[in-house]
């Protein structure tokens, strides 16, 4: 990208120009900005159970609740081990996917349980459930949003981007 402006005798406009430039060719810092806020985001997703997205998961089955109870897992929506909010919400989760470059940002997890979440399951069974010996029919799961945004997270990400890029500022309180 290049820009250029006739201006006799001001080299600021200039430089001030050549900055812009440079933040828009490499704007990691931006990017590392905006992964912070993604990461706040998920963060209260799963403190919320959703709710802090706009729309709250659907609760557990009450089967699903107690068989939790009894194995001494975390009985929150998608939190039974932790390992799923954690590769969301831990900064180098070895199950984090985050990678930035100089024109954007990756982010996500590497679990498939990730998936099953975002995208929900159909009706199946489960040979051997929990180790019963016994086949179970599991009425699948509704899908719940992780790693989605609304419009006004979608609109704070692109004035992190234009701020960085147009003024060389990143405004810490919008990033966390």
């Amino acid at each position: 990208m290049r820009f250029s402006l006739d201006i006799e005798g001001d080299r600021l406009v200039s430089r001030e120009l050549l900055g812009v430039e440079a933040r828009a060719f490499d704007a990691r810092p931006a990017f590392k900005a905006i992964s912070r806020q993604i990461i706040g985001w998920e963060k209260d997703l799963f403190r919320t159970a959703g709710a802090s997205g706009g729309e709250p998961w659907e609760p557990l089955a009450a089967s699903t609740v107690a068989r939790k109870a009894e194995e001494g897992l975390d009985k929150r929506i998608l939190q039974a081990h932790r390992d799923l909010r954690k590769s969301l919400t831990v900064l180098r989760s070895p199950d984090m996917i985050l990678d930035i470059d100089r024109d954007g940002l990756t982010f996500g997890s590497r679990l498939a349980t990730a998936g099953y979440a975002q995208r929900g399951t159909r009706a199946h069974d489960i040979p051997n459930a929990f180790g019963s010996g016994r086949t179970v029919r599991h009425p699948g799961t509704p899908p719940r949003k992780i790693g989605q945004f609304n419009e006004l997270q979608k609109r704070m990400m692109v004035r992190t981007l234009q701020q960085f890029i147009v003024q060389a500022r990143i405004d810490s309180r919008r990033a966390a």
